[in-house]
């Protein structure tokens, strides 16, 4: 027996594709077909058109990741009026907690009790 035939593989190719491309032109021919794609601009288009399509991409980023973020939110919310209330609630705290906090890393907000800098053991 051979390996052919104990893989279950005969000597004959599987595929019916052949091994030269149909086309016999270049991929920069003009009759390329219609499903090839928009044609790419000639000469350089300068850095501003170029930056310009990575802040569309960086928009279309952001605005799928909102979208795909928040759909679980407002199906939750679709239900009752107070389910409105608890996520705006949840939002409001959240808001206000990671503030204060943030406020209170940095030394912004007026400590009633002087802090651990201008407490009286030194700042340790």
């Amino acid at each position: 027996l051979s390996a052919g035939a104990i893989s279950g593989r005969s000597g004959r190719r599987s595929s019916s594709a052949p091994l030269v491309r149909a086309s016999g032109g270049d991929d920069d021919s003009p009759d390329r077909p219609s499903n090839a794609g928009p044609p790419e601009p000639e000469g350089d288009l300068g850095i501003l058109p170029n930056t310009g399509r990575y802040a569309l991409y960086f928009v279309s980023v952001l605005t799928g990741t909102a979208y795909v973020a928040f759909r679980p939110v407002f199906k939750f919310m679709k239900g009752s009026p107070l389910k409105v209330l608890l996520v705006l609630g949840s939002t409001a705290g959240t808001y206000f907690l990671v503030s204060f906090v943030v406020q209170a890393m940095l030394g912004l907000n007026d400590d009633p009790f002087g802090g651990p800098v201008r407490g009286a053991n030194g700042g340790f």
